[in-house]
């Protein structure tokens, strides 16, 4: 009941601010385009855990107003499974 909900969201709280840490610097640097990788393997335990990671991100971005504009995964000798996050600025109204 309450205790599982209760841990759920001390979870998030965590990994949200593990992602600001991690990425908040990206946004600060003010380009028009940031790329982000991410290594699937190292960043989750579950593809739903990876998933409100992207989204944690997504909102990150959002907030030193960048948009998401592609998802991509790609594999490469090194690592099987890397997911690029491409943002770009958003416009200015």
């Amino acid at each position: 009941g309450d205790t599982m909900d209760k841990e759920k969201l001390e979870e998030l709280e965590g990994l949200k601010e593990d992602i600001k840490n991690k990425y908040e610097e990206n946004f600060k640097l003010n380009n028009n385009v940031i790329l982000i990788m991410l290594d699937e393997d190292e960043d989750a335990e579950s593809t739903v855990e990876f998933v409100t990671i992207i989204n944690l991100i997504i909102n990150l971005g959002e907030k030193y107003n960048y948009n998401c504009i592609s998802i991509s995964e790609f594999s490469t000798t090194i690592t099987e499974n890397l997911t690029l996050l491409k943002f770009t600025r958003a416009r200015t109204v």
